[in-house]
């Protein structure tokens, strides 16, 4: 991740952690602000883009070294036009993340109530909506 300022892979840099694995994240995130702050400021309808559209920033591990999925966070911004409750900070642990990806996919319309195993519990996060 060069961009970034860093030698190493994003790949490598999930597996050693410390600071190079920091410089990775810290780049995303602020690539993530800036196309929130975009949205937010592009006129749509009675708001802005960003009230008519759901962005989702996420990683499939929560520990790349330890390879495991327990308490991944997630970042959802926008989506306030569709009834997705904005300004809170939530935590699920225990949930299995299929159930994020359930709520978005329910919020764009599909009708599905699981999303990857068979063994992930079937619904979605309705604290999400407003």
């Amino acid at each position: 991740m060069f961009e970034a300022g860093s030698d190493m892979t994003c790949h490598g840099a999930s597996h050693a952690g410390g600071a190079e694995w920091v410089k990775i994240k810290a780049w995303y995130a602020e690539r993530f602000a800036r196309l929130i702050e975009q949205l937010r400021d592009t006129p749509d309808g009675d708001g802005s883009l960003l009230d008519n559209t759901l962005v989702f920033l996420g990683s499939c591990l929560a520990d790349g070294a330890l390879h495991n999925h327990d308490n991944m966070p997630f970042i959802l911004a926008g989506g306030s036009a569709g009834g997705i409750k904005n300004g809170v900070c939530l935590n699920f642990a225990g949930l299995p993340h299929n159930k994020v990806l359930v709520s978005i996919a329910q919020f764009m319309g599909a009708n599905i109530a699981q999303f990857g195993t068979q063994d992930s519990e079937p619904g979605a996060l309705k604290q999400l909506l407003a």
